[in-house]
């Protein structure tokens, strides 16, 4: 099975990534090991903070994400994909930069909502994804209505992803609960884990009394489409 290769600019965070190409392995109708898609991954954890370049105008992580765009390309990378929603706020400064194509993580989720007929969507994220608007202006051309957390479960959301970074899993889940509790007290029909470490948390789908959308298995289901076709 001939396939195009993938290059993944990962490393926000080395987990969130590793997850990403987990679901990019399940996913394909593979029957031999030679039938996956070659991926070359720079799991880079060394990025400057994008929350704090965002947040605190600290070093941008822009140029290091587009230098290992270049260098994934040169690698022999047909297609590209940042394996962190927040950082796609880097997203044109990396599509710019090279000559293959750069999936857009936030574009495939939004894609998915409208083909699902899904009408108002709760996000969970960081709040330099929310502060930056990214899957609000991208919703807002769709019609579908976005609310937020309030503020007190905006930190336990935080307190989530800061947990799975540091692998203390059972506590992060400890909250997952009453987070989608309260999605559902703000009348969301769905739910989209806007980082990539909140599916980590949040794994238990087929108990749960709403729908969560994640973002990294809507894009491993469009880069396994286009490696092999």
């Amino acid at each position: 099975m001939s396939s195009k290769t993938l290059g993944i600019i990962g490393g926000m965070g080395p987990e969130a990534t590793v997850d990403l190409m987990m679901k990019i392995i399940k996913k394909t109708p593979a029957k031999v090991e030679q039938d996956h898609i070659r991926v070359i991954a720079d799991n880079n954890p060394h990025i400057p903070c994008r929350i704090k370049a965002i947040m605190e105008n600290a070093e941008s992580s822009g140029p290091m994400m587009v230098e290992m765009a270049k260098n994934l390309e040169k690698a022999g990378a047909d297609f590209l994909v940042i394996a962190c929603n927040t950082a796609h706020y880097y997203f044109k400064d990396v599509e710019a930069a090279v000559n293959i194509p750069v999936l857009n993580i936030i574009d495939e989720t939004v894609k998915v909502l409208l083909q699902e007929k899904v009408q108002k969507v709760t996000l969970l994220a960081t709040k330099a994804n929310i502060y930056t608007g990214l899957y609000d202006k991208a919703l807002n051309q769709t019609g579908i209505e976005l609310v937020l957390p309030s503020e007190a479960y905006q930190e336990k959301v935080l307190d989530v992803i800061a947990k799975i970074k540091a692998g203390k899993y059972e506590e992060a889940r400890s909250y997952t609960d009453e987070i989608i509790n309260h999605c559902m007290e703000l009348g969301a029909e769905a739910v989209i884990l806007g980082c990539t470490e909140l599916p980590m948390a949040f794994c238990d789908q087929e108990n749960l009394p709403i729908y969560l959308y994640d973002p990294a298995d809507i894009i491993s289901e469009v880069i396994v489409t286009k490696a092999l076709n």
